[in-house]
């Protein structure tokens, strides 16, 4: 089982603006339809993978809004009971499954972001509307998508807060070295971001910076490295 299987059913595009941890999300999703006893991943499985991916800005929404994971994970195996059959080697995506990657995929864009998330991912499980699960999530944890694209945006904005509270801490700038997801095809290797940020070291260097740390952008729809950077104190400024 690769972790492209079930993203067959999904295009190129779309998969190439997952973020590293929406297409964890899609090959945890397999791994949950497999131990349930189906070949089909649907939007329990979905969820079930946004929950399992802990460092997910999904999984860490529904923890700050009081959501425990385990009992929200337990109330899925109880919506969901076990199958029989023999799990398929190259799954698939149920329709219902497929229509929250395509709603994940309209809400990010909708939300400004170049790229899908896990939170746009579970804002897509909660717009299907004929789905169990999401009206297991309404009924059970007063979760809506409104509600959900609500905390997106103050969690995203606090993230930013928190960047920009370490750099005056630090008594830095900071500046984004943007690397998209795609450098070249498909996802960039950690040898090609590695030498973007080289490379933008390198080049705020010769203006006169020099690297106090680095850290992740909050911003998704600017991914990449966060580097905090001061500028160097000119000689004569030293005596």
């Amino acid at each position: 089982m690769t972790s492209h299987s079930a993203a067959k059913t999904t295009d190129a595009m779309k998969w190439k603006r997952l973020t590293p941890r929406a297409r964890h999300v899609m090959f945890f999703s397999q791994q949950e339809a497999a131990r349930l006893g189906t070949s089909e991943v649907g939007p329990e499985h979905l969820l079930l993978a946004v929950i399992r991916e802990r460092e997910g800005t999904a999984a860490r929404l529904l923890e700050r809004m009081g959501i425990g994971l385990g009992a929200l994970r337990q109330r899925i195996f109880r919506e969901v009971p076990v199958q029989e059959g023999a799990p398929a080697e190259d799954m698939q995506l149920t329709a219902a499954a497929k229509r929250a990657v395509d709603s994940a995929s309209e809400e990010a864009e909708a939300l400004g972001s170049e790229t899908i998330g896990t939170e746009h991912i579970l804002i897509g499980i909660m717009l299907q509307k004929d789905c169990i699960i999401a009206k297991m999530l309404s009924d059970d944890f007063d979760l809506t998508a409104d509600r959900l694209r609500e905390e997106v945006g103050g969690y995203h904005s606090e993230m930013t807060k928190k960047q920009r509270r370490t750099a005056d801490a630090l008594g830095t700038d900071y500046v984004y070295a943007v690397f998209p997801l795609g450098l070249g095809d498909g996802e960039p290797s950690l040898e090609e971001i590695a030498s973007h940020i080289e490379a933008e070291v390198v080049a705020k260097a010769s203006q006169g910076w020099e690297l106090v740390s680095t850290g992740i952008s909050p911003v998704p729809s600017a991914p990449g490295a966060l580097l905090f950077m001061k500028r160097k104190m000119p000689p004569e400024s030293k005596r």
